[in-house]
């Protein structure tokens, strides 16, 4: 059994070019092959942030009293902030060019790419993924899968948000790792945690671990893994 490598990385969140909407020609884009690619979930941005902060939206500007604090688009809203991000994406891949081309179709590695992606919720509960698709139609298989944190039961602003932080810090697997590791008391004060993301991305790259085990398929060099601030020593500690 060959040794492959697992790809785990912060995509630029190009939904276009995600779903081969884009207009621009690409050079590594075999367009005779996009009809392989694999769509696992595919919901219109706007649609979604209606569906998932519609009633939020309700609910907050029936408290307002005065027009201009009352919220149109929350879409509109989110886009026009520059602190904001819309949506955050990941793009996962398994093996490279030559041991896993997507001309022979490699189920073992296509069978994983869905599974991580089907489950991706119910490990990260206030990660919404509204758009998620395998390409085929490059060399190798990979998913890019999108998603908009929705932290709930906010008491400042939108009962319901999008916010990467608060969102991380609702996800109980998130927080029962970093209780284990980072000394609350430093952290008083801070509007934000400054480790909650690698622990997520931490979390993440150790599942991708896990499921190739499971799918028979031999990881090298695990790390190599861009792990960021956090070290695998570290995550070790924390995750007990």
């Amino acid at each position: 059994m060959s040794e492959k490598s697992a790809s785990f990385k912060k995509g630029k969140g190009n939904v276009e070019h995600n779903n081969r909407e884009e207009k621009i020609e690409r050079d590594n884009i075999d367009k005779e092959r996009s009809k392989n690619n694999i769509t696992l979930v595919n919901i219109p941005i706007k649609d979604f942030y209606e569906q998932t902060f519609g009633q939020a939206v309700k609910d907050y500007n029936e408290k307002q009293t005065r027009e201009d604090r009352k919220i149109g688009s929350y879409y509109d809203k989110i886009s026009a902030d520059s602190k904001k991000n819309l949506f955050y994406e990941i793009v996962i891949q398994i093996g490279d060019m030559h041991d896993t081309n997507c001309a022979d179709n490699p189920e073992k590695e296509i069978a994983l790419l869905e599974e991580y992606a089907k489950e991706f919720e119910i490990r990260n509960p206030t990660l919404k993924v509204f758009n998620a698709i395998i390409h085929m139609d490059e060399e190798t298989p990979h998913l890019h899968l999108d998603y908009v944190p929705v932290a709930k039961n906010l008491t400042r602003g939108m009962s319901v948000q999008n916010s990467q932080t608060k969102a991380l810090e609702q996800n109980i697997n998130i927080v029962a790792a970093k209780k284990n590791f980072i000394n609350e008391e430093k952290l008083k004060g801070k509007k934000s945690n400054p480790l909650i993301d690698k622990f997520f991305l931490e979390q993440e790259r150790t599942h991708i671990s896990k499921l190739m085990e499971k799918h028979l398929i031999k990881q090298k060099d695990k790390e190599e893994f861009k792990r960021g601030d956090l070290t695998v020593a570290q995550y070790k500690v924390a995750a007990k």
